[in-house]
């Protein structure tokens, strides 16, 4: 049978205060960057992309639905390209 007393007991160790400084150094730096991400979805050029990508993405189903697998291969690495480079930007 299992005795209270045969449990062992869990070993914790303490962050040193580097190691905490250093949590929230990285916590911060995600905060700016989800920060400066809103920022962005005002932008004119988001905006419009996002008009843009629905507008490929139509064409490509058009492709696909002619069976020209080609271009909407093309039209859907180019806009996955643009979406990659709006993002980072």
């Amino acid at each position: 049978m299992n005795n209270s007393t045969d449990t062992t007991k869990r070993s914790y160790t303490r962050r040193s205060d580097e190691q905490i400084i250093s949590d929230y150094e990285v916590q911060i730096e995600a905060l700016k960057q989800r920060k400066a991400a809103k920022e962005r979805v005002n932008d004119p050029v988001v905006i419009e992309f996002a008009k843009f990508k629905r507008k490929v993405v139509l064409f490509s189903q058009l492709c696909m639905d002619n069976d020209r697998t080609d271009l909407s291969n093309s039209a859907m690495a180019f806009i996955s390209m643009l979406d990659r480079q709006v993002k980072d930007s």
